[in-house]
């Protein structure tokens, strides 16, 4: 894992922000796997 470039930033902060974007990557994931399977059952029905 690479070093944040701003070291002033606090502990509770930088939790927050990891856990942000690792929110905001499972939900952009998960629409990606749901549209996969729409698009799937569309061909295959």
């Amino acid at each position: 894992m690479a070093q944040p470039k701003v070291l002033r930033i606090s502990k509770l902060q930088k939790t927050a922000c990891i856990h942000n974007a690792d929110f905001h990557i499972a939900t952009v994931l998960k629409a990606t796997d749901e549209a996969n399977l729409l698009v799937y059952i569309a061909l295959t029905t």
